[in-house]
Parts: C-alpha cells; sequence; structure tokens
C-alpha cells in the first residue's frame, strides 16, 4: 500500500499545481507501475498459490515457518513459476512504454479547451490543421516557409481524450507525431501557461486516497507488530 499512497500524493500534487501539467505517456505508465509495485510483488505469491495447494495456505493464513516450508518442499518448481510470471512481467512492461510513446497527459486543465488551443498552437507556428474522423490533422511543409526548423513536409495527427471529471485530458498521437508534435506541444505548454487555475477537485480526492493508502499500511504494519509480541 506504500507505493499506493506516493502515487496517490504523486497525482495530488499535479492536480493542485497553478498550472497545468504536460506528462510524456512513457513517465506517466513509469509512475503507475511504481505505484502498483505492491501488487506486482503480492501477484508472484498468487501465481504460485494457484499451481501449488502449500502456498494456498501460506497466502490465506501463512507465516514465515510455513513460507520455508512451501519453499523446501519443492523449491524448483517454485523458481520455474517465479520466473515465468517475471518473463511475462518483464515483456508486458517494455510494449507498454513502447505504445504510451505516443501519448502525453495534461493534468490539472479544463479539457474542453485543448483542442482549441491546439489550433491557436497551430496558427503561431503556421500550421495547416484541420479536423479529421478521429482527431486534428496538422501539416507543415516546406512552401510554408518551415524548412528552416528542419521540417520538409510532415503531417501528424492527434485524438483528443476528455475526462472532465478529472480536469485531465490525453493526447493521443498516430504514430509518434515527428518534430511537428514536439513544436506543437512546447507551443501548447506555453500556451496553457498563460490560462488561468481552474476549480479541480480531484486534488483532494487523490490527497484524500492517499491518506487512507498510507493509514491502511500503517495500520497493517501494527497488526502485525501486535501478533509478533503478542506471540512471544
Amino acid at each position: 500500500m506504500l507505493p499506493l499512497a506516493i502515487y496517490f500524493y504523486f497525482l495530488a500534487n499535479l492536480n493542485q499545481r497553478r498550472n497545468p501539467t504536460l506528462l510524456a505517456g512513457t513517465w506517466d505508465f513509469a509512475s503507475v507501475l511504481l505505484g502498483l509495485l505492491g501488487f506486482l510483488t503480492l501477484g508472484s505469491l498468487l501465481v504460485l498459490s494457484l499451481f501449488d495447494s502449500l502456498w494456498r495456505a501460506v497466502l490465506f493464513g501463512g507465516n514465515f515457518g510455513r513460507i520455508q516450508a512451501a519453499w523446501s518442499a519443492g523449491p524448483w518448481i517454485s523458481v520455474a513459476i517465479l520466473g515465468v510470471y517475471l518473463l511475462v512481467v518483464c515483456l508486458l512492461v517494455p510494449r507498454m512504454l513502447l505504445r504510451r510513446r505516443k501519448v502525453t497527459e495534461i493534468y490539472n486543465v479544463d479539457p474542453r479547451l485543448v483542442e482549441e488551443l491546439l489550433f491557436k498552437a497551430c496558427e503561431t507556428l503556421g500550421l495547416r490543421s484541420r479536423k479529421v474522423l478521429g482527431g486534428i490533422e496538422f501539416e507543415a511543409s516546406q512552401e510554408e516557409g518551415l524548412s528552416s526548423i528542419g521540417w520538409h513536409h510532415e503531417v501528424a495527427m492527434v485524438q483528443v481524450v476528455q475526462f472532465p471529471v478529472l480536469c485531465h485530458a490525453t493526447l493521443r498521437w498516430k504514430a509518434d507525431g515527428g518534430p511537428v508534435r514536439m513544436e506543437i506541444e512546447r507551443t501548447l505548454g506555453t500556451l496553457l501557461a498563460e490560462r488561468p487555475p481552474v476549480p479541480n477537485a480531484s486534488a483532494g480526492w487523490f490527497t484524500t486516497a492517499a491518506v487512507t493508502s498510507l493509514l491502511v499500511c500503517m495500520a497493517w504494519i501494527g497488526f502485525l507488530l501486535f501478533l509478533r509480541f503478542k506471540s512471544r
């Protein structure tokens, strides 16, 4: 629960800043992984319990003695199961990180304004923009004098996913967006910094979730210490 409490506090901090925050999808997913670290660790025990009744006894009422007994009963089987579990996790995490490269998260923003500011960013950069099925398309061509910053003929498309309740928006880019995406997001960040802060209740929600998770963690540690001293 402790990593989860830290993750909730991180979200609360993002949602109570004065200005919106743009966060790359890879970093956002990395923070989610850190928040779920405890559950991923517990998942190894759950996987073991699916294949071995001794580990099921450990899961639903075990102690260190039972863990030792379960491990001694079939160490190679346990190592093989844990190895497969770690392999699956290690294969899925890089795959998800690659997919998240196409995503940018915007925290603490009025999501209804994001599309409008994207068009404004395009006007500032001298890009062509238009709404198409599935999002907004941007185009930069050499004829428009943009070759001076390294653009020849670049096309990018983005889909804006809105979460009004959380004051959050997600930009899903087709492919990686290339240099057009970098310039648009840089300009978008400047435009967002000029906007007044929005009323955002989610900061309080995440703070409450962080404190609750921390209290549950401390209560559980206290309970384990109580059982430890009681058994002496």
